[in-house]
């Protein structure tokens, strides 16, 4: 193998697309550097470790994501973190395994932090101030991350997942047992949280997640008219 010329974006682009093939355990440099056609040592070079490739790759595809918003200063505080949420989930949609990365590694550098105080500005727009203002940030960063990552958690028959067996298990749940979680198994079957046997990759939660943005959103307005 000859090793060649590459800079830092053929290397996350094609980042992205061995994390979409492979997944999280099977992204290694070596994988890496074969698709790229160079050695390992040519990537250290360019973006570092594994864990720096991982999170350089997610912070293009966040910034991507979110560059397209419009600015939050000429934007309803509201409708801003609604479009954020939204593109940020659409993004997590086309590559789920970063879904993951987001909620399972930390960075040893702000990510992204131009859209950060973005969403920062945002939240100050609304009337969020001193403590409230963090409280409010981990509010809604925190459950947008945690819900997408849980959402695309994907089908992993090496770790012994089976969504036959899962489906199996869902309905056979005893009526006499679990009445209510029976009574309204047509609405939860493969649709809600630990009654799933599809990632969201293959089955998203479109409807759930409207919902629960719109729960956010109205939670934090109630915060702000008690004066948080």
């Amino acid at each position: 193998m000859a090793d060649r010329t590459l800079n830092r974006d053929e290397v996350l682009r094609a980042a992205l697309a061995l994390l979409d093939d492979v997944g999280l355990r099977g992204f290694t440099m070596r994988a890496l550097a074969e698709r790229l056609g160079t050695y390992p040592a040519t990537i250290y070079w360019h973006v570092g470790t594994r864990t720096e490739v991982l999170s350089a790759a997610g912070d293009l595809v966040l910034h991507e994501a979110m560059s397209a918003l419009p600015d939050p200063s000429s934007t309803p505080w509201d409708e801003w973190l609604i479009q954020l949420a939204r593109a940020y989930r659409d993004a997590m949609k086309v590559h789920p395994t970063l879904a993951q990365v987001a909620v399972t590694h930390f960075d040893a550098e702000v990510t992204v932090p131009d859209q950060l105080e973005r969403v920062v500005t945002a939240l100050a727009n609304a009337g969020f101030r001193g403590p409230a203002l963090a409280a409010a940030y981990n509010a809604f960063i925190g459950s947008l991350g945690g819900w997408v990552g849980l959402e695309m958690i994907p089908e992993d028959p090496e770790q012994g997942s089976s969504p036959d067996r899962m489906e199996a298990s869902v309905r056979d749940l005893s009526a006499e047992d679990y009445p209510t979680i029976v009574a309204n198994l047509e609405h939860l079957a493969d649709r809600a949280f630990t009654f799933r046997w599809h990632g969201g990759a293959n089955r998203p939660m479109d409807e759930a997640f409207e919902f629960t943005l719109a729960t956010w959103i109205e939670g934090l307005r109630a915060m702000l008219r008690r004066g948080s």
